[in-house]
């Protein structure tokens, strides 16, 4: 059976590779997906190489992912300040030796409980990352959450930007900070978190497609001639190379979307028949939702409800109808405290249930997080301890972006000594 399937694979591949050899002579990308396509892949391009179609002047490249180039236009929001120059910043950033690395694993455990010192991490910040994560670390010693204003989250985001800190974890850290600002200043915030989100998206994806390497000895360095000609030329390529990032991230940027921000701790919602229009706010967009108009809600959403009498009413699958206030700008911050009496204790008596390892209950929950997270929090401060708590305390984490929540210490002193010694 094998001796007529080889044959079968390879006549597959040939017809494949003269597909491939008109799609790049017409200027196309080439992308193959399904079942087979590991082997076929592999097949043809033996065949291409056998025919003498992959040189070092032409090389066939086989996407894994489609890129609709039809759409890969600069797009207008892409980030002005993201310049070949801020990329080699982003590129250095990303280095396992880099003390921004460390600074973030050491200021999430000091937000998890754990002591740790932070004032020799917070010397090899820019000045602007440097201001705000002092006052940072002064209110959690004080236990005195911060509030902040929009201008000001923009601003610390527009610095931290120049200097190459484009970075999903500082942008969750930013959202986290937006719970303090006036919810008319939110959508400004928001879409700018999410213009910073599609763009270190776009980065991440054409640096693994493009690779670039710098290999330069630093022993040209300690001589009066500088560096030799090969390492000038390395350095050239790797600039080259970096330039190529560039251009392919605005054009990648206009295809992608806000990545997690839309897939985690999103519901569905639904304007009421006699509801008054609704705007949504989304990144740099804008949407008017009408009547019985269906539509996701995020973290990174805003709804703007018109001023007068009219109501605004959106209606959500399992908790009913919920009323909204006049001239408002409502986020996830504010949602939940727009619950009824009855649809809060419903809320509370699923979460019960979850804690008691009602897995139906825990899937209502994360299906519903911009309107459940207050109720998830309330449940696990009240019961910890509860056998299927850690399971909540994930789902959370879904909706802050972050690890989970610390837990209240109730470990032995033998555990205690482990920790200590043990590690």
């Amino acid at each position: 059976m094998k001796s007529l399937f080889a044959p079968l694979l390879w006549a597959i591949a040939a017809f494949v590779a003269v597909a491939v050899l008109y799609r790049i002579w017409r200027g196309k990308p080439v992308v193959l997906r399904g079942k087979w396509s590991p082997r076929v892949i592999r097949i043809v391009a033996i065949v291409l190489v056998a025919c003498g179609f992959a040189t070092k002047e032409k090389t066939v490249r086989l996407a894994a992912e489609p890129v609709d180039t039809k759409k890969s236009q600069p797009a207008s929001d892409f980030p002005a300040t993201l310049t070949p120059d801020v990329i080699v910043s982003w590129h250095q950033r990303q280095s396992a030796s880099d003390p921004w690395r460390t600074f973030k694993q050491n200021f999430t455990k000091l937000k998890l409980g754990r002591s740790v010192p932070m004032e020799r991490d917070l010397q090899f910040l820019p000045a602007v990352l440097r201001s705000h994560f002092a006052a940072e670390l002064k209110a959690i010693e004080q236990n005195q959450p911060r509030a902040y204003t929009g201008d000001e989250l923009i601003g610390v985001l527009d610095q931290a930007e120049r200097s190459g800190f484009y970075d999903h974890w500082f942008i969750a850290h930013l959202w986290r900070k937006s719970a303090s600002v006036e919810p008319a200043q939110r959508p400004a915030v928001y879409a700018r978190l999410h213009q910073s989100s599609r763009a270190t998206d776009a980065l991440i994806r054409c640096f693994f497609e493009v690779k670039p390497t710098l290999d330069v000895s630093a022993r040209a360095w300690g001589s009066k001639a500088g560096p030799s000609a090969a390492e000038r030329q390395a350095t050239q390529v790797y600039l080259n190379q970096i330039k190529e990032i560039h251009t392919m991230a605005s054009k990648l940027y206009a295809v992608l979307d806000e990545g997690t921000w839309k897939r985690d701790a999103v519901t569905r919602l639904k304007l009421t028949k006699g509801s008054a229009i609704v705007e949504l706010h989304r990144g740099i967009r804008r949407q008017a939702c009408q009547p019985l108009d269906e539509f996701r809600y995020g973290r990174l959403d805003v709804l703007i409800t018109p001023k007068g009498e009219s109501a605004a009413i959106i209606e959500h699958g399992w908790l009913g109808e919920i009323k909204l206030p006049a001239g408002q700008h409502i986020s996830v911050w504010e949602l939940p405290s727009l619950l009824s009496d009855v649809q809060k204790k419903r809320l509370d008596e699923e979460v019960a249930a979850a804690l008691n390892g009602n897995e139906d209950a825990a899937d209502r929950l994360e299906a519903a997080l911009p309107l459940a997270h207050a109720a998830v929090r309330t449940g696990l401060k009240e019961q910890p301890g509860a056998k299927f708590a850690p399971r909540l305390r994930l789902i959370l984490a879904l909706f802050d972006d972050t690890v989970m929540p610390a837990v209240p210490d109730v470990r032995s002193p033998r555990f205690e000594e482990f920790d200590r010694f043990g590690r």
